[in-house]
């Protein structure tokens, strides 16, 4: 799949992906090169399955970064059953999930480690 086939597919999901210089809206990402390295190893439906899992929640709808992207990724790596025999479970929970607020800890612990300042 070409970069133009990874914009169609993103596109039948209502996700654009815009440069990094470019300030993010709801629904699109930053995240091409992760989603790209995603789909290439796990395919298309893996892919797919993950940006639902983000994209059609109530409250991470807009959490499209590279960082949560590759977490639930790595997460349903794991459990490939849930996206078979319960997809529709692994949504509802989803919908309970703060994945800002969890990337927001993970960020944080990653630059107090470095010595940086937290910047919320």
């Amino acid at each position: 799949m070409s970069k133009g086939r990874l914009d169609a597919l993103l596109d039948g999901l209502g996700i654009k992906v815009v440069p990094v210089y470019r300030r993010r809206a709801a629904a699109q990402s930053h995240a091409r090169g992760t989603m790209h390295e995603i789909r290439n190893q796990y395919g298309d439906g893996h892919l797919v399955f993950v940006l639902r899992c983000i994209k059609q929640t109530k409250n991470n709808r807009d959490e499209l970064w590279s960082e949560t992207i590759e977490a639930v990724s790595d997460i349903l790596s794991q459990r490939t059953d849930w996206a078979i025999e319960r997809a529709g479970d692994v949504l509802d929970a989803f919908d309970h999930i703060p994945l800002g607020v969890l990337r927001g800890k993970a960020v944080a612990a990653v630059r107090g480690r470095y010595g940086q300042p937290f910047e919320p």
